[in-house]
């Protein structure tokens, strides 16, 4: 059977499917051990490569944009910040103005984080809108 997987790894290459190709084994495991239906597994499949290629393009978006350094909202340190409160860092993690269609600006001076909320924001709002 190892032979046969090495074959089907080598077909996905060929049709430019990579990341089905690495996972087939797994693929393979859990329809088996699902007892998955043609059509689920198919799903699965496509789910699988999809997903892959999203991730692929996401990280090549965000390589494209040269940010410095990759940190995200968890990493923000309210203490250091005291005009920002809890309330309003947790809305502006949640994203809810951007599914109301609200601008967000950020003030402030040097060194309190405004460039480091908005890396991290576009780095969840590109994962929102794949």
């Amino acid at each position: 059977m190892q032979m046969t997987i090495e074959n089907v790894r080598a077909m996905l290459k060929t049709i430019n499917l990579y990341t089905v190709a690495e996972k087939i084994e797994e693929i393979l495991n859990e329809s088996l051990k699902e007892s998955m239906s043609y059509e689920k597994f198919l799903e699965n499949f496509l789910q699988c490569e999809i997903k892959g290629r999203q991730e692929k393009r996401f990280e090549r978006n965000i390589k494209q944009a040269s940010f410095p350094e990759y940190k995200t909202l968890d990493e923000f340190d309210l203490t250091e910040q005291q005009s920002l409160s809890k309330r309003q860092f947790n809305q502006l993690k949640e994203l809810s103005w951007i599914e109301q269609g609200y601008n967000l600006i950020l003030l402030g001076p040097t060194g309190v984080g405004k460039t480091m909320c908005a890396r991290s924001s576009s780095r969840v709002n590109t994962t929102l809108f794949k």
